[in-house]
């Protein structure tokens, strides 16, 4: 593609979903945030907006009046020819200066083959690995455990996920085993960009400590998330059990239907607290002595850096360590799937405060390099690096 005279910035950033202010909504309206101080223009292309997008993006909801007040299980089969419309739309009118069309996932090829005709260049946020990697893993593990495979990637998924993947310029890899299963993709190593998600420091003010006088007994362990096989909670519960810990795990999350009979034991046995829904995750990250995420597939996961930057010490896999956790330095990184391991990482840092008390200030002066602020600025940088004439 021929470089423009102009050197003025357009990204247009696609997002298939209702944009709610939660989930991979939330992390992409706070990389956007950021485009506008950067001298980048950003229009903001959505269904439909349950909140509003950051001051200075230009949202433009796709959903016409009423459809965009349905519920979104009736909106979404309106979504995709609604988007392609305003794609379309936007896309005729930027006739000058550099552009390039920032898609998260679910974005059919047609869209994709689109703006490449129309001289964008194209960039893929992964916000998981590779469905066709994903699929593999998670397949391995229901397996392994008696279960019927519930995570939801099927062979045609993975499939339209493989040809969208081969239209981008570039593709996002916010993690290492991203990477990995992206170069299992067949996407070559010169498309992928390294990158990482982060998180929103001001929303996580620090809290005064408990009164001495009610002492904590035994050792508080948190996981927030989903609690489904993907994220590990089930070796969670069989690693809490087997270490006879004194305290309690508390999980924060909804449960996965497989896995419930399994949630609601541990919690009859007293040392398990389960939360189905948390508005104010700063006062759990703030009273638990460490965070443990044991997954097996994530791209990276924004409670990794928000646990972090609270000040507590991760026990995670490689998938869950989001560029952020070094092993033995602010957290432990442990093999996917181990109990063992999970077992002695957890024994370490219950028998060590100090060590907590370290690896905790450790693993909150690395988030903070992960601020979202500084997250979208590097991500401006790079769309202005791919849209120059010689490339990244």
């Amino acid at each position: 593609m021929s470089r423009p005279n102009d050197d003025s910035l357009t990204c247009v950033t696609y997002f298939a979903s209702s944009y709610t202010g939660r989930g991979p909504g939330y992390s992409c309206a706070s990389i956007l945030a950021t485009f506008p101080r950067c001298g980048v223009r950003t229009l903001f292309l959505l269904p439909r907006a349950r909140r509003p997008v950051p001051v200075g993006v230009e949202g433009r909801e796709a959903l016409r009046w009423p459809v965009r007040r349905l519920p979104w299980s009736v909106a979404e089969r309106f979504a995709t020819s609604a988007m392609e419309r305003e794609f379309l739309l936007v896309a005729h009118k930027l006739k000058t200066g550099l552009k390039i069309a920032y898609f998260w996932p679910d974005v059919p090829v047609q869209i994709v083959r689109l703006a490449r005709a129309e001289g964008f260049v194209t960039v893929r946020e992964m916000i998981n690995c590779f469905r066709g990697f994903g699929k593999r893993v998670l397949d391995a593990e229901y397996e392994r455990i008696g279960l019927d495979p519930q995570h939801g990637i099927s062979s045609a998924s993975v499939a339209d996920e493989q040809e969208e993947l081969n239209e981008y310029d570039y593709v996002l890899a916010s993690n290492p085993l991203v990477e990995t299963s992206l170069a299992e993709a067949g996407v070559a190593t010169e498309r992928v960009i390294s990158t990482s998600f982060g998180w929103s420091p001001e929303r996580y003010p620090e809290i005064a400590p408990a009164a001495a006088a009610n002492p904590r007994a035994g050792i508080e362990a948190l996981y927030i998330g989903r609690i489904c096989v993907r994220k590990g909670a089930h070796l969670l519960l069989d690693a809490w059990e087997a270490s006879g810990l004194p305290g309690t795990l508390t999980l924060a999350g909804e449960i996965e239907p497989v896995l419930a009979p399994r949630v609601h034991g541990a919690v009859a046995s007293g040392r398990v607290r389960h939360l189905p829904y948390v508005t104010d995750t700063n006062r759990l990250y703030r009273s638990a002595d460490f965070f443990v995420f044991p997954t097996f597939e994530e791209g990276g996961p924004q409670v990794t850096y928000e646990a972090a930057g609270c000040g507590l010490p991760i026990i995670t896999t490689p998938a869950g360590a989001a560029r952020l956790v070094v092993d033995g330095q602010s957290g432990y990184i442990v093999s996917p799937g181990s109990v063992e391991a999970l077992v002695a990482a957890m024994g370490r840092l219950a028998a060590d405060p100090e060590a907590r008390r370290r690896l905790g200030a450790a693993a909150a002066t690395g988030a903070r390099r992960f601020d979202y602020r500084i997250v979208g600025r590097e991500r401006a940088d790079a769309m202005r690096r791919v849209c120059a004439s010689d490339g990244i």
